[in-house]
């Protein structure tokens, strides 16, 4: 998750003379680049000598020592309490989404919106305007245990990438047969600097990376202009495309692991799964975690873009760009959790697909941590930006997840 309040992640990492050329090709763009992209795709393409590179300089302790992102934003006093509630600009869809290749590899699902489920209604509460008390969303938390290797679990992984000369991670999901989903400030700082010597590690456990999967390196990367170059919270999300060959499979990464679905004008009603990496305390980062919590409703980060939605969650650091997703299908029964209901409970209910992404957590005055009733960072939530086809932008959560790389 980003932070604005850097001196939070002031952990320069020492970086050998041998990549200090991959670090320094994180260029600004001009003036006229900005104008250009600011309403639309912005696109970075990683060179081949970073491709070649990523492999070597991404070792275990590089990995191990990785800063996990924050995601904070101080918002205005107005917005605080405000309610708000969208509707849907469009009729729902999903495509894509795979088994993987050992499994048939077939089509998970078609974008006809008259085939797809249907689900219930959620309660929504009320905008918390106490970050120490809430009243937050009702949430459960489950660890995942495992090597992470069935799917659809397998499509889940960590993201380590490096950004103004500093070594992070993140968390992310396979869409394609070489695309991941994350969020936007995962791969850019949302002042025009994108992040280099990416690399992506499906079904990372706590051995560390998984021996039969590896990692893939990317290719390319795309996110909104409104991330890119103005750090719009209600942008924050990203595709990166990966290369066709891994450090231990010579094929795309969505053929080893499968690849999930993502849907869009789903509307904010219904109860997601929230999953990533949390590595900041008290979380260590070595398994993935499950948030199953409902949509409690809405903020609009920067006022009149599109609004984010919000779900009751207390993921840290290292889980941002970790999928919300709804269909997901789990055998596990209920277990303790603070709602006392197993209406937010994991179901069998078929393939599952990615409406949204870890993103920002609101804080009040500053982003401390514990908060007070009055000051700090609301702790037991998390939002995600709207994933929405409105045909009315170039930049929204359907152009940025079906732009084509040349």
């Amino acid at each position: 998750m980003f932070s604005y309040k850097r001196s939070l992640l002031a952990f320069l990492v020492a970086v050998p003379l041998v990549f200090a050329g991959l670090i320094q090709a994180q260029a600004q763009p001009d003036a006229d680049d900005q104008e250009a992209a600011s309403g639309g795709p912005v696109v970075d393409t990683a060179s081949k000598s970073e491709q070649a590179a990523t492999e070597e300089y991404w070792t275990p302790k590089r990995m191990a020592n990785a800063t996990p992102m924050e995601a904070h934003t101080v918002v205005d006093e107005e917005s605080l309490g405000a309610q708000v509630s969208t509707a849907p600009p469009g009729p729902a869809g999903v495509s894509g989404g795979a088994l993987p290749a050992k499994q048939g590899g077939a089509e998970a699902v078609t974008a006809a919106s008259d085939e797809q489920p249907v689900f219930g209604e959620a309660q929504h509460g009320t905008k918390p305007t106490n970050p120490l008390d809430g009243p937050y969303g009702p949430f459960q938390r489950h660890t995942l245990i495992g090597k992470f290797i069935n799917y659809p679990a397998s499509t889940i992984g960590k993201l380590f990438f490096t950004l103004n000369s500093q070594n992070f991670v993140c968390s992310a999901s396979v869409i394609g047969t070489r695309e991941i989903v994350t969020a936007g400030h995962c791969v850019s700082d949302g002042a025009g600097t994108f992040a280099s010597v990416i690399t992506f590690c499906p079904s990372f456990n706590q051995g560390g990376v998984n021996p039969q999967r590896g990692c893939w390196s990317r290719t390319g990367t795309v996110t909104s202009g409104s991330w890119h170059f103005s750090g719009d919270p209600d942008f924050d999300y990203a595709k990166v495309q990966l290369a066709t060959m891994g450090t231990v499979h010579n094929n795309s990464v969505g053929n080893i692991t499968g690849s999930m679905s993502f849907g869009w004008n789903w509307g904010n009603s219904h109860a997601e799964m929230s999953f990533g990496y949390p590595q900041g305390a008290p979380f260590d980062g070595t398994v993935i975690t499950q948030v199953p919590s409902a949509i409690w409703y809405e903020h609009d980060f920067t006022a009149g873009s599109q609004v984010s939605k919000v779900m009751g969650n207390d993921m840290t650091g290292g889980s941002s760009g970790g999928p919300w997703v709804l269909n997901w299908s789990h055998v596990n029964a209920e277990r303790p959790d603070t709602d006392g209901s197993d209406a937010t409970d994991p179901k069998p209910l078929g393939v599952p697909f990615v409406v949204g992404v870890n993103s920002h957590k609101r804080c009040v005055t500053s982003c401390q941590v514990p908060p007070t009733t009055t000051n700090g960072l609301f702790w037991q939530e998390m939002t995600s930006p709207p994933s929405i086809a409105s045909g009315a932008s170039a930049e929204d959560w359907f152009d940025i997840l079906t732009f084509v790389f040349s």
